[in-house]
């Protein structure tokens, strides 16, 4: 299990500003910038996620929330990646390659 502090530090390693969030909500802003759907300690029951850096500690958070709460068991769902978003840069590089390939049809028409 991770320190607060080493959380903390890989969350700025991904741009996050920890402020004063609490680690659910700090490791939910991992997840997101990775990727992943920012499922830490949500209800989440069964996990697909059998490789999540976060599984233990989250299964065994939602085991002790569940031991002290009477609510009915949290809805089962799996954690499903998600795509990353593109990057600024990746998206005008895309777009600079559909301008570029559509002006060069219109400057070279077919010969008959």
């Amino acid at each position: 299990m991770m320190s607060m502090q080493e959380i903390s530090d890989m969350a700025s390693r991904y741009g996050v500003i920890s402020g004063n969030m609490s680690k659910a909500e700090l490791i939910r802003a991992i997840q997101r910038a990775e990727g992943y759907t920012d499922c830490f300690m949500t209800n989440v029951t069964e996990c697909g996620e059998a490789s999540c850096l976060w599984r233990e500690d989250c299964l065994q958070g939602m085991r002790e929330s569940l031991a002290t709460t009477k609510l009915s068991p949290p809805v089962i769902a799996k954690a499903v990646p998600v795509q990353p978003a593109k990057s600024k840069r990746a998206k005008l590089e895309s777009e600079s390659s559909k301008n570029s390939k559509s002006t060069s049809k219109k400057r070279n028409p077919p010969q008959p």
